[in-house]
């Protein structure tokens, strides 16, 4: 079924998304039983408070990773994966006996792992480059003239410099897109590389899928190869381009009007 991807009376549709890659999965489980393993080994060879002190400095490490999330991207999320996080670390580190330091742990803990994983169900914490994806393909149709590598001009649109350094930032906070400032305007990236852009390893973003807001008014959109293959068909390139140009165009009317939330509601429901 087709119709307006904007509207949100638009009814049930069959996604243009192929199926997440199963293997990731299987990668997942890999990681754990070698982290498990690795942990064994250690309490085989050093003992349980070696153990504890590897395990520590790991979820130290992760509560670092979410110190520097939250300050890029100000989601609040985060900053609950760095409580959980810092306080497990500490309590493993300094190995606590004062009681009212443990019964505080043991009351504060289990909240705090509660809440964080509310807020995966709730869909606040992961990013949504594939909602956003969906939703571009929602009113293409054309199947002729598949991937091009190049970037497609999109029109020109108004707005201020402040409007879209506040949208991009914006788009941060819900884990939509990545604004990247450069001497010429602002690039709004679909990240999937989410470590690279907050520990500041991506070097460029030419070949990622992006909007570009150019400082002279025009727009410009790519998707790159990898999120072009992501789709079940070979779906008209410029079109799809269009259309995820004019997603973000109207999202960024939304922005300026100050309805923001309905850019949240957009993306979660694929509306």
């Amino acid at each position: 079924m087709k119709g307006n991807p904007m509207n949100p009376e638009h009814a049930a549709f069959e996604s243009k998304l192929k199926p997440v890659n199963p293997h990731m999965v299987w990668y997942g489980i890999l990681w754990g039983a070698a982290a498990l393993a690795f942990f064994i080994f250690i309490w085989a060879c050093y003992g349980e408070s070696t153990v504890d002190t590897a395990a520590g400095t790991l979820m130290g490490l992760g509560a670092l990773v979410a110190l520097i999330t939250f300050i890029r991207t100000r989601n609040a999320g985060f900053l609950v994966f760095l409580l959980w996080q810092g306080l497990m670390s500490a309590r493993l580190l300094f190995q606590w006996t004062d009681p009212v330091l443990v019964t505080g742990y043991r009351i504060v803990i289990l909240p705090v792992v509660a809440l964080y994983f509310y807020l995966i169900f709730a869909k606040k914490t992961g990013w949504k480059y594939r909602n956003v994806l969906e939703l571009a393909a929602r009113p293409v149709t054309g199947v002729q003239d598949g991937f091009t590598g190049r970037p497609r001009p999109a029109g020109n649109a108004r707005f201020t410099p402040e409007a879209i350094r506040g949208f991009g930032n914006y788009l941060a906070k819900h884990l939509i897109a990545f604004p990247y400032r450069t001497d010429t305007g602002t690039a709004l990236v679909l990240s999937r590389s989410e470590l690279m852009d907050m520990m500041f390893l991506r070097r460029n973003f030419d070949r990622d899928s992006y909007v570009f807001f150019a400082d002279d008014g025009s727009v410009s959109v790519h998707i790159a190869k990898p999120e072009y293959e992501k789709y079940r068909e070979e779906y008209t390139f410029s079109e799809l381009c269009d259309s995820l140009a004019a997603l973000f165009l109207r999202f960024l009317d939304l922005y300026v009007d100050g309805r923001q939330q309905e850019i949240v509601r957009i993306v979660n429901h694929k509306e």
